[in-house]
């Protein structure tokens, strides 16, 4: 099993309703391919975690990067993983203003610009346990 974690730029702002209707097809289409993980919308920006069987993770991300809503695709990191961070969420979601960011502990422009000074497994280790965050936060799910 594999999580994935990207950021990527939304094409046109996205308002509630519209994120909302993305939710529904993705969980619809996540349940199917045994996905799981988290979205956050803010500013027109997304960070998403995706977990589940590589293949799946990897077919859904080459959509993403088809896709005419994204642009601006960048993967953060890959990582093979024995369990999930998200294994009861067919996809959570929560829409942010950059106050709620910074209210998070460790927050950073980690989506932005990678740390250079941390290896690949301690930048994983920081942006995953920034987004584990969220699990108990508001989350429309």
């Amino acid at each position: 099993m594999v999580q994935l974690i990207y950021t990527s730029v939304a094409t046109k702002h996205m308002d509630t309703e519209q994120l909302f209707d993305m939710l529904i097809q993705c969980r619809l289409n996540n349940r199917r391919k045994n996905l799981t993980g988290i979205l956050l919308y803010c500013n027109k920006r997304f960070i998403q975690v995706l977990e589940g069987p590589e293949e799946n993770v990897e077919a859904l991300y080459e959509k993403i990067l088809r896709d005419p809503l994204h642009k601006h695709c960048r993967v953060l990191c890959k990582n093979t993983v024995a369990e999930r961070a998200f294994k009861e969420w067919e996809m959570g979601f929560k829409r942010l203003s950059s106050l709620d960011f910074g209210a998070f502990r460790g927050y950073s422009k980690f989506f932005e610009q990678e740390d250079a000074s941390l290896n690949e497994t301690e930048f994983h280790d920081k942006v995953l346990a920034y987004l584990t965050q969220f699990k108990d936060v508001n989350v429309t799910s």
